[in-house]
């Protein structure tokens, strides 16, 4: 029978030579219990306190088991086929950072501080600046190539000379 309850504390420990998690979480009448953390292979998440988790019991062990958790902050985005991962900051609870694959195929990788995206065509944006699939870069600012040449000068694209249209640059400039 599966029940929800408020996490109180969640610490990690060893247990018969296992490294496992616990949860102590409030059921909201009684004592409180401590329920082991059970998440897929490959899944390492930190529930935060004041999260809820649904609880369900191990009849084989008598334990109770975390087989979920409800973050009710923040407002969930994805959508059908999407898959989203989140980080929260631990004092108060908001996305910080996030990783999100979309139904559409495209991939979004972000936090406050700017984005990576790849579109489902393929063309590749990070922070407003767009690559494309054929390695053409467009972007409303400024580019620089900082490569420092043999005489110690940086190379700009502006300066950067070419023969003609699809040859190679001349070495130097």
């Amino acid at each position: 029978m599966g029940r929800l309850a408020k996490i109180l504390s969640f610490v990690r420990t060893v247990r018969n030579e296992a490294k496992v998690s616990d949860i102590k979480a409030d059921t909201g009448g009684g004592a409180n219990i401590t329920a082991e953390h059970i998440a897929p292979a490959g899944d390492d998440s930190f529930p935060l306190e004041n999260d809820y988790v649904a609880l369900n019991s191990d009849s084989g062990t008598g334990r109770e088991m975390a087989i979920g958790y409800i973050d009710h902050i923040n407002e969930p985005k994805a959508g059908k086929g999407d898959k989203r991962i989140y980080a929260r900051n631990p004092e108060t609870g908001n996305t910080v950072a996030e990783f999100w694959l979309q139904g559409n195929g495209s991939i979004l990788c972000s936090n406050e501080n700017g984005s990576f995206e790849l579109q489902s065509g393929g063309d590749f944006l990070i922070n407003g600046v767009t690559i494309d699939t054929n390695g053409n870069i467009a972007t409303a600012g400024k580019v620089n190539a900082d490569d420092v040449t043999a005489d110690n000068k940086n190379v700009t694209l502006s300066t950067h000379l070419t023969p003609a249209l699809n040859q190679p640059p001349t070495p130097g400039t």
